[in-house]
């Protein structure tokens, strides 16, 4: 059955995307993809055995996502390392692509002055 629902698209505003670093922009969306999961940072170092100040480093973009971990996310949750490391969403399954790109959309877009600093999240 196709879901007729309109794809969001990766915003192409440079300040949105070319200001962010690589590393930050991994860990963006590996925390877009966390969300779009409905899991808590908690819940997926658990499930992935990463120590928690490791895993939010990750996602504030301090440390560059272990690939092998990531293809453990990859491999349970259809997350695809073509998002975490190269913005490329298309090999997820459509909902959970629609929901991180939504995620993604309302990440760039709340907080003020494209600031990326997510120190402020709890795990």
């Amino acid at each position: 059955m196709k879901d007729n629902k309109a794809m969001p698209q990766l915003p192409t505003n440079p300040k949105n995307i070319a200001e962010l670093d690589e590393v930050k922009a991994a860990g963006l969306r590996l925390r877009c993809a966390r969300l779009a999961l409905g899991l808590t940072a908690k819940d997926l170092c658990t499930i992935l055995d990463v120590q928690q100040n490791t895993f939010s480093q990750w996602e504030n973009g301090a440390r560059a996502p272990s690939w092998y971990v990531m293809a453990r996310l990859s491999k349970t949750y259809m997350v695809t390392l073509d998002w975490i490391y190269a913005a490329n969403p298309s090999g997820m399954p459509s909902d959970l692509m629609r929901r991180t790109l939504m995620q993604w959309a309302e990440l760039t877009s709340s907080k003020n002055n494209n600031n990326y600093d997510y120190e402020d999240t709890e795990i």
